[in-house]
């Protein structure tokens, strides 16, 4: 049985490969067949489909019989049936999904009918230069579109009539979809989720239109539907829904808690394609919800250990991340179709809250992505701010291909290696020449350059031209937000030396996200290591910590801070700790290593370092551990490695830092402050800043003070008590 679909993305299955693609290559041949096979009655006058497709054509017939003869030879002879003067299809040999969701309407199975309707009719297929197909095209889509939307209605109101309030909103939704009146939808759609219940949902079903209209028209909605929303927030909740409080024994309760974590999403393809396509949906609905002040959603750096294990437990989660709801979900994409399935767990219960199955175009990706954190944050019954709503559902990019372009590139990204790096910077790049007002990828591109120039030992210098270049084009497109922000306060410190301007974008950069781990991350460390304000670097870490808890950069730069304010026990605790996530990270050995070299544990701090240069610390090469003395001495190492600096040509970005660093250790003052000194022209000072207390023997010195001075750090540290 050969089956055609052309609801959605055109496609014909039952046939070998060959013959599909020679039929999916003919646009002309292919839209004969579509009209023939959609079309009710089964015959079709010939002169119609000259009409239709070879209009002011001489050799029209010609053309016809030619494609009847094509179509014939793919599809068999019996496929298409001649009678007289008409032409038509063998429905005993081809089906046709919009042939059967035309029956399917007629016999009162709006249900089957839906499942049969997965989006417009032929969508997929080109432009054929026919007008009087086009015409009819558009036609049969939209009176199909109506049908689908009548049909959802019908399955909407069956459901309500037996409490079915979840069934009953979700159909209901379906059906304003699709509506060609969008706003009378809307009132009878948030109408019905008022009698569900759900009052907050329906005001935000409300305010996603307002804004709509506004962006699209620049007008409100029309009076009759304020007027709807105004009954609906004077009467509130007039009995319980889905989505109610539950009273409890002793106080009323929400159904679930407001803090989740979206665990990695499952692909169900095969290929790295796939993977970064669910990568990338999961790790952008986590953003979605961050960006709600309502919820406490945990980061990525945390949630992505749970990924590829198939020994899941609930409990161990809550108790890991400390939260009590969990998102999981799966992604399938084949031939331009996508298939998002979500589902919202309660993770003491193990009960499921909520759940949903999206199959559409991949086109369709931004509202599938939208609408799934929209729903969930329904489910928790969280309140969103317009501002909050705007910026949910507002597209990331106009081209689906450079928004894949930029998932692939995050996928990349989160590796953190530099081949893995490299790769992601070229496919940031990619996808700005594609849509080159694309403000998150600008963002993204940016901190390819910024965050992996120290940790890979480069230039400072070609990092930070080409963030700002970035950075600047993303803040010109979108100045509300809060990564543009956070983004441009590390380059503004680390980079510009801007000390006392960065602290203007951080606070700005939380304002705008007050959930967003990095920038409490950032601005945590640049508190402690810049300002000196530990209290409160401490207020934000812990902040950062409770967004993204199993982070190990996080958990070490709350080590390194302690470190920074005199309190050695607790920095070796936590540091304990941050090896206890990652025992191969090398911030946390290489970190702790110093402390210890300050506490008088040489050879403990010795042997944390090397472990740290054995695993690429800034720019070391990984793999090999660095030559150690004959006897073990501590010093004869670290003068070791500070003979290997001098000679290393693919370590220029660090190495001026990391030479004074070793001569600090090594209490070789005039040395110390000789590389200083290059490194401002190497402008790593953010990492001297970074390690001061290792400094902190030099303090005393003038030359010391006039370097400070050099690059605006005089006023902040010899003006206050360190």
């Amino acid at each position: 049985m050969i089956h055609l679909r052309t609801l959605g993305s055109l496609d014909i299955s039952g046939l070998s490969a060959e013959a599909r693609n020679a039929l999916l290559s003919q646009p002309k041949r292919l839209s004969l067949l579509a009209y023939l096979a959609v079309s009710s009655p089964n015959y079709q006058p010939r002169d119609v489909l000259l009409a239709l497709l070879w209009p002011d054509t001489t050799s029209a017939r010609g053309a016809l019989r030619n494609a009847l003869h094509y179509l014939r030879s793919h599809l068999g002879v019996d496929a298409i049936v001649s009678l007289g003067d008409g032409v038509g299809i063998d429905r005993a040999r081809l089906k046709c999904d919009a042939f059967e969701f035309g029956a399917a309407i007629s016999d009162n199975q709006f249900e089957l009918a839906l499942e049969l309707y997965r989006g417009d009719l032929l969508a997929g297929l080109p432009l054929t230069q026919s007008p009087g197909f086009e015409r009819w095209r558009e036609t049969a889509r939209e009176d199909r579109r109506k049908q689908a939307s009548t049909a959802a209605w019908k399955v909407a109101d069956r459901y309500e009539k037996t409490d079915n309030w979840i069934s009953a909103t979700d159909f209901a939704r379906r059906a304003a979809q699709l509506s060609p009146d969008p706003e009378q939808a809307l009132r009878r759609l948030i109408r019905t989720m008022d009698r569900a219940g759900d009052r907050a949902a329906a005001i935000r079903e409300y305010e996603k239109f307002a804004v709509r209209m506004r962006e699209t028209y620049g007008s409100d909605p029309a009076p009759q539907t304020q007027s709807l929303l105004k009954q609906i927030r004077r009467r509130g909740r007039s009995k319980a829904g889905p989505f109610e409080k539950r009273e409890s024994e002793d106080a009323r309760e929400r159904i679930a808690p407001r803090s989740l974590a979206v665990l990695p999403f499952l692909s169900m393809g095969p290929g790295t394609d796939g993977e970064y396509l669910a990568d990338g949906i999961a790790e952008d609905l986590l953003t979605h919800l961050s960006r709600v002040s309502d919820l406490a959603v945990i980061s990525r750096t945390s949630v992505v250990r749970y990924k590829n294990r198939s020994d899941l437990d609930l409990a161990v989660i809550q108790k890991e991340l400390g939260v009590d709801v969990v998102v999981e979900g799966s992604v399938r994409s084949h031939e331009g179709r996508i298939r998002v399935s979500a589902q919202l767990i309660d993770a003491r219960t193990d009960e499921h809250l909520w759940a949903e199955v999206y199959e559409r175009d991949l086109r369709d990706l931004f509202t599938i992505q939208s609408d799934l954190a929209l729903r969930i944050a329904e489910a928790l019954e969280a309140e969103l701010r317009p501002a909050e709503l705007a910026q949910i559902t507002r597209k990331p990019s106009k081209d689906v291909e450079a928004y894949e372009l930029y998932l692939e590139g995050r996928f990349y990204l989160n590796r953190r290696s530099q081949e893995d790096a490299s790769r992601a910077i070229d496919q940031f790049e990619q996808a700005l020449d594609l849509n080159p007002n694309f403000a998150l990828a600008y963002v993204a591109l940016a901190n390819a350059y910024l965050v992996l120039t120290p940790a890979a030992g480069r230039r400072f210098g070609e990092g930070r031209v080409r963030a700002k270049t970035a950075l600047d084009r993303a803040l010109d497109l979108d100045p509300e937000l809060g990564e543009v922000h956070a983004t441009r306060a590390f380059l503004r410190g680390a980079f510009e030396w801007d000390w006392l301007g960065a602290e203007e974008d951080f606070r700005r950069a939380i304002e705008l996200r007050p959930h967003y781990s990095r920038a409490h991350h950032w601005y945590g460390s640049y508190l402690a290591f810049v300002l000196r304000r530990y209290e409160d670097s401490f207020r934000h870490l812990d902040l950062a910590l409770q967004f993204d808890p199993l982070s190990p950069i996080i958990n070490n730069d709350l080590a390194l801070a302690y470190f920074h304010a005199g309190r050695p026990e607790a920095a070796i605790r936590q540091f304990r700790k941050t090896l206890g996530l990652d025992p191969e990270f090398w911030r946390a050995h290489y970190d702790m290593g110093l402390l210890y070299m300050g506490l008088d544990r040489r050879e403990e701090g010795v042997e944390h370092l090397q472990r740290a240069w054995a695993r690429g610390a800034f720019g070391a090469t990984s793999g090999t551990p660095p030559p150690a003395a004959a006897d073990g001495d501590w010093r004869a190492q670290l003068e070791m490695k500070l003979a290997e600096l001098a000679v290393r040509q693919d370590h220029l970005g660090t190495r001026a830092f990391e030479s004074a660093l070793i001569c600090a250790v090594l209490d070789k003052k005039s040395d110390a402050l000789d590389w200083l000194e290059r490194a401002i022209d190497e402008r790593s000072w953010a990492l001297v800043a970074q390690y001061s207390p290792v400094f902190a023997s030099l303090e005393s010195s003038s030359r010391f003070r006039e370097l400070l001075a050099e690059v605006g750090l005089d006023r902040i540290w010899l003006e206050q008590p360190t």
